[in-house]
């Protein structure tokens, strides 16, 4: 089979449950865990968020604003004048010069509008004010806490908890006062009293804790990169812990949670989780065969000896994982093992050879030869070997190329497709009960058509128990087949429910509007403020439906539109096709986004459509953050660009997105017959109309889509406000219940108008203010002066 392209172009393939985004952003908070088993803190932004924040995400905290151009306020006697200045100095990038324009309209104007314009300007002048008081008090409570465990035991927990706080402490600070941050003496103290409580935690076979450990520093110090090598090899080790010895991985984990005092998790599942029925269909021809490939085509064109390294490198990683010892007995046999890795260096020493240029006829000899080693020496199976060898060669590629494990194909190509065979409900784990949750039953669906409620448990999936199945373990049991049966046992009210269901194709909406207004997920309010016209949008991904969902809100927003806000901030991506249709909506015709393969060939341009542009003459704001990845961003690099040459009237509004500017293309390698594997392999990456590259290349200092206007949210107003987004958007009874973290406060109820009013989401009410200007700009001139009043 020949290459083809995924349906999602996205930096994480999402699953089809929701998962928290507000909890991913705040779990830097409770720990950082391996590659493939929990979320890893702050850099899983989006990835999930994973849905969205996901385990790998850019160096946001440390993604510093481009300097704002600071100018005089015009003396400004008009609403029309005012609009073209508010928008000037937005597209500059100069939030101050805004706030000056909004400081000379009179509070208490004639026209009933410009007062409101007024009080608006003045609300989100008083909200950024209030980020800075909450900053200071948050930095003085982060450094006080970070001082008092510095102080206290050295154990790897103190100092975790340590580094938990002095990356807190970095994502606080305002940019350009990060790198002060590093260079203090409290946060260099926890860095290097950690380092080397992780190296001893890995020399003691305490996985998760160096995990945490290294995690932390190379979070703290991702773009310096100093703990990045260290980091991953700890992922690996526990990725391969969770594959081989899951029962172990458990242990480690509920030890872990025991730890922070917090409940036990429950008990173990083995279910689905037998290794070498995973491993069954691996062979030696495809692992040649996509190094071989992935040797041709990569975008960066790497060495096939730099590939061998990194997969010698992971077979070692194997073997001094100690506690893979009770999988596979040989691992103990010290003499055995000390030749195979007396082996493994000698190969490796070979391969730094520049003059080692191996074709794939060598590679295919040296897995033979590496092969019948480990299964004499170690009785390691061959398909455990290769597993490693491929994973770790594919790892000196690039973050997005992958082989696809045949365990991993099904859940793969669901994950890419614009909808999912399944029973159409949202879950959650939902930690109170430490329980599999229902947060939603779709509109429409098998689950929703047979009574399946909101705030049910997921006791048993066809009567096997799900008490301690992971969400992955339960999505697994609940799809399958189109037309297939599938029987759920829920406990709702203490009471056991069973449902027979039958499996359907659901599809994916990735459209949603400022309001629910019924049960449906077309049901929406799509207006932000009614009264000035400005609509609201926000996409999740890019799927098949995406662009005819965006025309369908733009058309339910009738004649009254006057702007409107694109959210695409934690959309991790998806469809090209569909992020060329999406930036066609606004833009009438140019180039949109092309292509480059290694050594800069053009590969592909897509251009505008002419007939196809959707939304003339209204001004539109694409708001995006660290979240937004691949088709966002090329759809906001594209706004951005059409906007500053004046073609269109648009912006972008937020914070630099992800970075993730590349192609991957998916091929099918040979395997056992029934047991499918496939690569995906990064070969082209993307370039915005004005030559700009989006993805971040490794030590990078630019990257991603660089906003017009830059508006700082600090992380707990993020996590906040996306908190009570979900919640907003989730029916009362699938809410998952939320714990104020460190005596905070509840959020209360959500009520998506608190987002604004409140001073929740900075972003939003800037991009809300910008449109309310260009609105009442729109209407008959009116001059801005105070209301006449008549003396008694």
């Amino acid at each position: 089979m020949d290459w083809y392209f995924p349906t999602d172009l996205q930096p994480h393939h999402r699953p089809n449950h929701m998962m928290s985004i507000a909890s991913t952003v705040r779990s830097f908070r409770t720990g950082v865990s391996s590659r493939g088993c929990t979320a890893i803190g702050l850099r899983a932004l989006a990835p999930a968020l994973l849905l969205m924040l996901v385990a790998g995400a850019p160096a946001w905290a440390q993604a510093g604003a481009p300097p704002a151009i600071v100018t005089p306020a015009p003396q400004i006697f008009s609403t029309q004048q005012l609009a073209s200045e508010v928008w000037s100095r937005a597209k500059a990038n100069d939030l101050d010069g805004v706030l000056r324009l909004g400081a000379s309209i009179p509070a208490d104007a004639a026209d009933p509008s410009v007062a409101e314009l007024s009080k608006a300007f003045a609300q989100l002048k008083n909200n950024l004010a209030k980020r800075e008081a909450d900053r200071a008090t948050q930095e003085a409570k982060v450094s006080k806490k970070l001082e008092e465990l510095l102080a206290k035991d050295r154990t790897p927990l103190t100092l975790s908890n340590a580094l938990k706080e002095a990356v807190e402490l970095h994502m606080l600070a305002a940019p350009g006062l990060k790198d002060g941050v590093l260079a203090s003496p409290l946060v260099m103290s926890a860095i290097e009293q950690s380092a080397v409580a992780a190296r001893q935690a890995e020399d003691a076979g305490q996985w998760l804790m160096a995990n945490e450990l290294f995690g932390r520093l190379n979070l703290l110090l991702e773009e310096q990169a100093t703990y990045k090598h260290d980091a991953r090899r700890l992922s690996d080790r526990l990725t391969m812990l969770r594959f081989y010895n899951p029962k172990r991985f458990y242990d480690l984990r509920n030890e872990r949670q025991l730890m922070d005092d917090k409940k036990p998790l429950p008990a173990y599942n083995p279910s689905g989780e037998d290794p070498f029925a995973k491993l069954r269909g691996i062979t030696r021809a495809g692992i040649v065969q996509a190094i071989d490939l992935a040797a041709e085509r990569h975008v960066e064109r790497r060495k096939t000896s730099e590939m061998i390294i990194g997969g010698l490198s992971s077979i070692k990683t194997m073997l001094t994982t100690h506690d893979l010892d009770n999988v596979f007995p040989e691992l103990k046999n010290e003499a055995a093992l000390a030749r195979v890795m007396g082996a493994i260096d000698a190969k490796v020493e070979e391969m730094r050879n520049p003059a080692q240029q191996p074709t794939s006829g060598k590679v295919d000899l040296l897995l033979a030869d590496l092969t019948a080693l480990t299964r004499s020496a170690l009785k390691l199976p061959d398909e455990a070997v290769l597993h490693e060898f491929g994973a770790g060669a594919f790892d000196r590629l690039d973050e997005f190329s992958e082989i696809i494990w045949p365990d991993q194909v099904a859940r793969f190509r669901r994950m890419t497709m614009g909808s999912f065979i399944g029973v159409g409900v949202q879950i959650q784990f939902d930690e109170e009960s430490q329980l599999i949750k229902v947060v939603q039953p779709l509109e429409g669906t098998p689950a929703q058509k047979a009574g399946v409620m909101a705030g049910d448990f997921i006791k048993k999936i066809n009567e096997e128990s799900a008490v301690g199945m992971s969400l992955d373990q339960a999505i697994e049991k609940i799809t399958g087949r189109a037309g297939t049966p599938v029987r759920l046992t829920l406990e709702r009210e203490a009471k056991e429910v069973i449902f027979d269901l039958i499996r359907a194709r659901i599809p994916i909406r990735t459209a949603k509007g400022w309001k629910r207004t019924g049960p449906s997920d077309t049901d929406w309010n799509w207006y932000v403020d009614p009264s000035q016209g400005i609509g609201y949008v926000r996409l999740s991904g890019f799927n098949d439906n995406t662009t005819r969902e965006l025309h369908a809100a733009i058309r339910a927003m009738g004649p009254r539109l006057q702007g409107l806000i694109l959210d695409l901030r934690f959309n991790p991506g998806g469809l090209l096709n569909e992020a060329v249709t999406v930036s066609n909506t606004f833009i009438p015709e140019g180039k949109i986004v092309y292509t480059e393969s290694a050594g800069g060939v053009r590969e592909q341009t897509e251009e505008a459509d002419p007939d196809a542009q959707f939304v003339k003459n209204i001004p539109v704001i694409a708001l995006v953050n660290e979240g937004s990845a691949s088709a966002s961003e090329i759809v906001s690099g594209a706004l951005r660009h059409y906007g500053r040459n004046n073609s269109i009237q648009a912006l972008v509004l937020g914070w630099r997105s992800f970075g993730k500017g590349s192609v991957q293309n998916v091929r099918q390698l040979r395997s056992a017959a029934d047991r499918p594997m496939e690569m995906k392999l990064t070969t082209q990456y993307y370039h915005l109309p004005g030559g700009e590259l989006i993805h971040r290349r490794e030590g990078a200092k630019t990257w991603g889509v660089e906003p017009s206007l830059s508006v700082e949210m600090l992380p707990k107003q993020t996590s906040d406000s996306l908190t009570l987004r979900i919640d907003a958007d989730t029916p009362p009874e699938g809410r998952i219940a939320r714990k104020p973290i460190d005596g905070e406060a509840p959020l209360g109820e959500p009520e998506p108008d608190r987002l604004i009013t409140e001073g929740f989401d900075l972003q939003l009410e800037a991009a809300v203010l910008l449109l309310k200007a260009q609105s009442v700009g729109k209407r008959p001139n009116v001059t801005l002066q105070p209301r006449q009043t008549t003396g008694g």
